[in-house]
């Protein structure tokens, strides 16, 4: 597995609260390649928080921030 891969898995564990092997199986390689280098299908899990997807993403990108931040 690549490191970026690795790396997006790791993100994922913490901000979901999952395991590094769930963050790993719920990462895709996109069908056309010049949108990304990894997927991450968003949409499910943001309705089952019943939230928007951009909001939900957000709240991903926030939680990695406070998990990271030394002021948590």
């Amino acid at each position: 597995m690549s490191a970026f891969k690795e790396e997006a898995a790791s993100f994922l564990a913490k901000a979901l609260d999952w395991s590094t092997e769930q963050a790993q199986a719920a990462l895709e390689i996109p069908k056309d390649l010049s949108k990304g280098d990894l997927a991450f299908p968003c949409f499910r899990l943001a309705k089952e928080r019943k939230m928007a997807p951009p909001k939900f993403i957000l709240s991903l990108i926030c939680a990695e921030v406070l998990i990271s931040s030394s002021a948590c």
